[in-house]
């Protein structure tokens, strides 16, 4: 018999305490001394776990590995794919988990004659082809150590929950398969139990709901955000501007970007807000942003109307992005209590560091408020949207167009074969809507995309032109659209025709969308769509701007006075997918195209599940609870494209929107 005992502490490092373990035979028999668990004044959560035997599907190249009962698979790119057990808890706010302890059943092993499947490696949708092929991590694979090399991890963090409560989330995973590549093996268990030791607590932040939302805004476009501030104030959303201004004046920070999270955590527990909008962006429609403004330190406060904080994350490629999800990731987990998270672990002025080699910055993510930003440049910006959030919300959607939903994408990347990824992203998106909505497809593999079905290059580059534009003008509820971009372009492809792009839309053809106030929810996948700090001059300094741009595409087409969409979320950065089908690399137990199994098109259609089946019709919520269920799905905290992913998601419109409008 083997029975394993191990101690997590509180300091979410596992510790190993103790290990008893009893052989016969030849080996004897062997005792390490146990620490015992200080279970005084705590409570105990016990989870007994049953796991199958793995089942094996084996070809000439990899192995696959299934067992029921497991939920989730590894997904670190060219890792195997491993299946494991987790369950996200939550807790009162204040409660202390204080130990988390296991034990499992004797370790039985199998014989894995091909190697096992590794993880998709992430393509980044920017405008180049791409032909990594699914490579396995080396390291891994001529290794004798198990992997993973643990059984049993955790992690703690603070966050909104689906009732909007701040609660402590324990996100537990077992593991009760380890994989030894070098020696062909796989070790199993069937059987585990494990228990939590916790002291319930409750820290309650706010006894006063005297604002549900905040807007932050620079003194000169307070006048034109106050028309918004009746407003939503005449629909129960007690709402306040502070400005920028007074904010600076009153809050310690490195930079106004800290300033402003500083009194975003005040405005939390002084009036428990639950929106944040940031009303403003760039100053300048011009000036340059790289090398005045980048990702390596502290942010120059004079380029912006509302600041911005960059990640420093570098995935090898670009070394930082504008990233809001700093403005609504306030706390972290500590021995139960909420402490500001600057998001500067080493203090060194470099925020969400994560460099290619190196010590990182550990970061909670979790929104602790719902953020949204309007990034207006001018007072006429601001009155654009203020008016259309206005009429929007006062006139409730019709059915005739509201329910009406545009698809529109192609084959994101064409030199892979099996999948048109864009396609199926937006379709399995579409999915999770109810079903009074109608999809309204222009794909390029059918045809709907260029007009009569033509697939020559000149139908593909104006498609903007001959069928998009012309499309958008009727007026959708909700678009979702996938392919390639940067802040200026969205392109797709056609299977037919790999060599050159379907031009969907760009910001200088935009003028031309005239769909008045039927107004979309747009969500978009691609590179820096949603980059709301390009200028003019960044294409001179900026390899993501290949031509002069004003204004990022997601923004430009938000704040069109002519109709456009009334918010987009997308990616402020490389926005990435993947390619193939390796497997359920999201454990839920349906085998999809991994294109929607993870990154870019698990997130978006994330939005579209938390609308259609968890009834999250306000904007801001719908965004968070997308984030909130990646980072308990996926491994933020070990996978880089996939902390990513949540960093860069942006939501350019009002957080406490009422999707469709206001019935009465």
């Amino acid at each position: 018999m083997v029975i394993i005992i191990v101690l997590l502490r509180d300091n979410m490092k596992m510790k190993i305490i103790g290990i008893l373990v009893t052989l016969s035979l030849l080996l004897g028999v062997f005792t390490l001394a146990d620490q015992e668990i200080d279970t005084s004044n705590t409570s105990k959560l016990a989870h007994k776990l049953s796991f199958s035997s793995p089942c094996l599907e084996e070809n000439i190249t990899y192995a696959r590995i299934a067992t029921r009962d497991t939920n989730a698979v590894t997904t670190l790119p060219g890792e195997p794919m491993i299946p494991y057990y987790t369950k996200t808890m939550t807790f009162p706010l204040g409660t202390h988990i204080k130990d988390i302890a296991y034990t499992h059943s004797p370790i039985k092993t199998m014989q894995v004659q091909y190697p096992v499947q590794p993880a998709s490696q992430p393509i980044p949708a920017d405008m180049n082809t791409h032909h990594a092929e699914v490579g396995m991590n080396t390291a891994i694979y001529n290794s004798m150590d198990p992997y993973p090399d643990t059984w049993c991890t955790y992690n703690l963090g603070i966050g909104l929950d689906t009732w909007g409560n701040r609660v402590v989330y324990l996100a537990l995973n077992f593991f009760p398969l380890h994989y030894l590549p070098s020696l062909g093996t796989l070790q199993y268990v069937e059987n585990a139990e494990i228990s939590i030791y916790y002291i319930e607590g409750y820290y309650q932040l706010s006894d006063n709901d005297e604002y549900d939302m905040i807007i932050i805004a620079p003194q000169e476009f307070s006048t034109g955000f106050e028309p918004l501030v009746t407003h939503k104030n005449n629909h129960g959303i007690d709402t306040k501007i502070v400005t920028v201004e007074e904010i600076y004046s009153t809050y310690e920070g490195r930079d106004g970007s800290e300033k402003v999270k500083y009194f975003i955590k005040d405005a939390i527990e002084s009036w428990n807000v639950t929106y944040i909008l940031l009303g403003g962006g760039k100053t300048s429609l011009w000036r340059g942003n790289w090398g005045l403004d980048g990702p390596d330190g502290l942010v120059n406060d004079a380029l912006w109307h509302v600041p911005v904080r960059y990640s420093s994350l570098d995935d090898g490629t670009e070394a930082g992005y504008p990233c809001d999800l700093y403005f609504a990731d306030i706390y972290k987990y500590e021995n139960g209590t909420p402490v500001f998270d600057d998001w500067d672990g080493n203090n060194n002025g470099i925020f969400a560091e994560w460099p290619v080699f190196g010590v990182r910055d550990k970061l909670d993510l979790y929104p602790d408020v719902y953020v949204g930003r309007l990034a207006c440049r001018n007072t006429n910006e601001v009155d654009i949207m203020v008016d259309k959030i206005i009429t929007y919300e006062n006139s409730p959607a019709d059915p005739s167009w509201f329910n009406n939903v545009l698809l529109m994408a192609g084959d994101t990347f064409p030199e892979y074969a099996a999948h048109n990824e864009g396609e199926e992203q937006v379709s399995h998106t579409f999915s999770y809507l109810p079903d009074h909505f109608n999809p309204v497809k222009l794909f390029t593999s059918t045809g709907t995309l260029t007009k009569s079905g033509q697939t020559d290059k000149t139908a593909s580059q104006f498609a903007w032109f001959t069928t998009v534009v012309p499309t958008m003008n009727e007026g959708f509820g909700f678009i979702f659209c996938d392919g390639h971009a940067n802040p200026t372009s969205l392109v797709t492809h056609h299977p037919q025709l790999k060599d050159y792009y379907v031009n969907l839309l760009n910001t200088y053809n935009m003028p031309l969308i005239k769909n008045g106030d039927k107004l979309p929810v747009m969500i978009v996948g691609g590179c820096h769509n949603s980059e709301f700090n390009v200028s003019f001059f960044d294409f001179l300094n900026n390899i993501w701007t290949y031509q002069p741009t004003f204004e990022c595409w997601s923004w430009r087409l938000t704040v069109l006075d002519s109709g456009g969409n009334i918010a987009t979320l997308g990616n402020t950065g490389l926005g990435y997918g993947q390619v193939g089908e390796s497997g359920d690399a999201d454990g839920d137990g349906i085998d999809e195209p991994d294109c929607v199994e993870g990154l870019g098109g698990w997130i978006e259609s994330a939005f579209s599940q938390a609308y259609g089946e968890l009834g999250k019709d306000i904007l801001g919520e719908t965004w968070g609870t997308a984030i909130t269920n990646y980072i308990n799905t996926f491994p933020c905290d070990k996978g880089k494209i996939d902390c990513k992913t949540v960093q860069e998601w942006a939501l350019l419109g009002d957080p406490s929107l009422q999707i469709g409008g206001y019935n009465n």
